[in-house]
This record gives structure tokens, C-alpha cells and sequence, in this order.
């Protein structure tokens, strides 16, 4: 996969030397194989053959040296993912239409007191006394990564949006004409506005505090598409049970998604929908809203 992917050729590009080329190669194949920490790889590689399948020694190695490969890697992150990016796309002949943002946060033990980015915010992890760093990615819907971001610790998720959404231009070059999937943390009106400004249309889901306004709407009977989930082939804890129905609602333009529990799963006549919303300002509780015009698709 290295080479169908020319991955030596786009670290020589970036002006990488053949030791940093072939120090990346054994990173890689690790996180392939065994992942672990870049303090832990060195003793992993003795106890493998990587060393005489590759042709390199590998006994010396320290973790030191890998950490300096990173440094040298960080510089050009820009340009070897734009090019990975071309070269996916080509050889896995993978989707772009679809994006899928989240953010998560990794947190340090100390003061970290030469890591700017390193602040005190919403922790993940549940350790708040501790600095942390956010950790924006995107994914297409083959789980492929386009983008990553590193964010300050105290960023919010709803602010990285819009230079995420720059990023992801950057790296795949395409401008306009997806549709972006964000959760509840990332559905406010400036996030939904930033991205139809970029020519998206997008998949949210709706806060907590804004499904009372659709609530009468939602519950009506009439005028709702019965839409079969099928499970996903690659995920097989899916519960394979479960229906939506779907609407054009007026005067919002958009497609509302109401997923209603199985017979046996509903509690007295309540009905436990998730919504999300695609391309109009926001949603109704329990339902998903994607943009009428979007041709037709139905999430």
C-alpha cells in the first residue's frame, strides 16, 4: 500500500531525506499493524522482523529519533496531505460528496508550559484540571481522513467550523457542492450560514432547546415518506431494527427525518426521534432536516 499510494515519492517531494523516508515508513506500518506510542515503537520493531523485511536496522533505534522525524514531518503536513488526498481518491476511487466533522481533545499531565496551545476547556476525558488540545478531523463516508486540525484546548467546537471547513478546501480542492455532517455542538445558526456561504449543504442535528418550535408539526401523521434503514455491512452491532419517515416542511426548504423506535422499544405513544438538519436554518427536535432542493437524496 506504500507504494501503490507513492508515498515515498511525496515525502521526497516535501524534501524529505531517504533516512526521515524510510523512519516514516516503519511509523506507518506500526500504526498498521500494532499502534502504540512513538516512547513505546522502538522495543515493538525488536520484536519483529520488521527490520529484515525492510533491510534496515532497527536494534539502535530510540524513541528520540522518531520524535525528531516528527518535527520534520509537521513542516510540509500541509502538502503531503493534499497530495495523499489526490492520490486516494484515484486509486480507491472514494466519494467526496459527503463530509463528516467531530472534534475531540487529548489531554497532558504537567504544566506544559511551552506548548501555547496546550489551555483548560471542555474536557473529553473527564480531566478538567488538566490542559488539554482539541483535535478537529474529517472523514468521507468510506472513513478516509480529508482534514485535520490541531485547536487550542479552550476552543469552542462551534468557532473551528468555518476554518475547518477552509482546511478541507485546501486539501482536497474542492470548493462547494458536498454535504456536511455536524452534531448538535456545531449547529448554530452562524455554523449552518458558514457553511451554505461555502456551497454545502449540510446534515445536523438539532439542539435540545429548539424542538418545542416544530414539536406540533412533527407529530402530525400525514405527509411523511416511510424511509427502512438497512444495517450497515461493516458494522455488524447495528441494531438492525429501526424506521424513519420523512417531509418537506414549509416554509424552511428543508427535508425533515424523524427516526421513530421499533414497536418494542416505544415507551406508552411517545415517539424518540434525532433530528438533523440539511441546508435550512435549524430543525425540529427529533427530526432531520435536509435541504428540499438537494436532488431528491434522503438520508
Amino acid at each position: 500500500m506504500w507504494q501503490r499510494l507513492g508515498i515515498d515519492d511525496i515525502l521526497l517531494e516535501a524534501g524529505l531525506s531517504p533516512k526521515a523516508r524510510r523512519l516514516t515508513e516503519v511509523m506507518v506500518l506500526n500504526r498498521l499493524v500494532a499502534p502504540c506510542s512513538e516512547h513505546a515503537m522502538p522495543d515493538w520493531f525488536r520484536r519483529t522482523a520488521l527490520g529484515d523485511i525492510l533491510g534496515v536496522d532497527l536494534l539502535e533505534l530510540t524513541d528520540e529519533a522518531l520524535y525528531r522525524n516528527l518535527d520534520r514531518l509537521h513542516p510540509s503536513r500541509g502538502t503531503i496531505e493534499t497530495a495523499l488526498a489526490k492520490r486516494e481518491k484515484t486509486l480507491f476511487n472514494l466519494d467526496d460528496s459527503y463530509y463528516l466533522y467531530d472534534l475531540t481533545s487529548t489531554y497532558f499531565e504537567g504544566k506544559c508550559e511551552s506548548n501555547p496551545q496546550a489551555r483548560r476547556g471542555y474536557s473529553r476525558d473527564q480531566r478538567p484540571d488538566c490542559k488539554q488540545v482539541v483535535i478537529g478531523l474529517v472523514l468521507d463516508r468510506e472513513g478516509f481522513p480529508k482534514a485535520y486540525e490541531i485547536f487550542d484546548g479552550n476552543r469552542q467546537d462551534r468557532s473551528s467550523v468555518d476554518e475547518m471547513l477552509q482546511t478541507l478546501e485546501q486539501r482536497t480542492g474542492r470548493k462547494g457542492g458536498g454535504t456536511v455532517i455536524v452534531d448538535r455542538g456545531m449547529a448554530f445558526d452562524e455554523n449552518l450560514q458558514q457553511i451554505q456561504a461555502r456551497g454545502h449543504h449540510y446534515v445536523v442535528a438539532c439542539r435540545q432547546s429548539e424542538r418545542l418550535q416544530w414539536l406540533e408539526e412533527l407529530e402530525q401523521e400525514q405527509g411523511w415518506q416511510e424511509i427502512l434503514r438497512e444495517p450497515s455491512p461493516t458494522n455488524p452491532a447495528q441494531k438492525s431494527l429501526g424506521s424513519g419517515s420523512s417531509d418537506s416542511k414549509p416554509p424552511t426548504n428543508s427535508i425533515f427525518c424523524v427516526e421513530a423506535k421499533a414497536p418494542s422499544q416505544r415507551s406508552g405513544d411517545s415517539r424518540e426521534a434525532r433530528e438533523t438538519t440539511a441546508g435550512r436554518p435549524r430543525s425540529a427536535p427529533g427530526a432531520s432536516r435536509q435541504e428540499a432542493d438537494h436532488g431528491g437524496e434522503s438520508l
